[in-house]
C-alpha cells in the first residue's frame, strides 16, 4: 500500500511538471495574455467628406450642405486612441476618440470654430462638440457624427442652439 501511495506522489509530480494546468499558460510569457491587436489603422486616414450640418434654433431646423477634409491620426497616449482634425473646424485642440470595436469609434468633448462670410462680413460660429460617433466598415466611407451646441454674434442679435454635422467620406 505505501509503495501505490508513492507511486501516486511521483506520478503526480510528473504530471504537474507536464503542464497540466487548465489556465491556458504555456510557460513562456509569465501568465500575460498577448496585447490585443491595435485596430487604429481600420480608421486613421484622410477622407474628402461632404455631409450636412443641421442647427436648431428657436424650435427651426436649419440645414446646409458642407465640404470638408477630415483627419483621423492614432494618439501615443493609448492603444485605442484617436486624435481627429478639420480643415473647416478650427478646434482649440484636435477632438479626441477612442476606439470602441474594430471599426468604430466614440467622439469625446471639444470646443471648435467655423469661419464664413456672412453678408459681406467675416463670421465666426462657436461649436462646442459634446458627443460623436464614427465608423468605417472594412473598404468603405468613414461616417463621422458629431453633436452640440453652437452660438455665433454673426446677426443683429446673438443666436444659439443645438448642432449635428454628419459626414461621409473617403481616403
Amino acid at each position: 500500500m505505501a509503495r501505490l501511495r508513492v507511486v501516486m506522489a511521483a506520478l503526480l509530480l510528473g504530471l504537474a511538471g507536464c503542464g497540466g494546468d487548465s489556465d491556458g499558460d504555456d510557460g513562456g510569457g509569465g501568465g500575460k495574455p498577448p496585447p490585443p491587436p491595435d485596430l487604429r489603422p481600420n480608421v486613421t486616414g484622410s477622407y474628402a467628406s461632404t455631409g450636412t450640418l443641421r442647427a436648431v434654433v428657436l424650435g427651426q431646423t436649419q440645414s446646409t450642405d458642407v465640404q470638408d477634409t477630415v483627419h483621423i491620426k492614432a494618439t501615443e497616449s493609448s492603444q485605442s486612441g484617436l486624435s481627429i482634425s478639420s480643415e473647416t473646424l478650427r478646434c482649440e485642440r484636435n477632438l479626441p476618440a477612442t476606439m470602441t470595436g474594430e471599426t468604430t469609434f466614440s467622439v469625446g468633448q471639444g470646443a471648435c470654430e467655423i469661419a464664413h462670410v456672412q453678408d459681406g462680413k467675416d463670421c465666426l460660429i462657436k461649436l462646442t462638440v459634446t458627443s460623436g460617433q464614427g465608423s468605417r466598415e472594412a473598404q468603405a466611407a468613414l461616417r463621422l457624427s458629431l453633436q452640440g451646441d453652437f452660438s455665433t454674434t454673426c446677426f443683429p442679435l446673438p443666436i444659439s442652439g443645438q448642432f449635428t454635422l454628419d459626414l461621409t467620406g473617403t481616403r
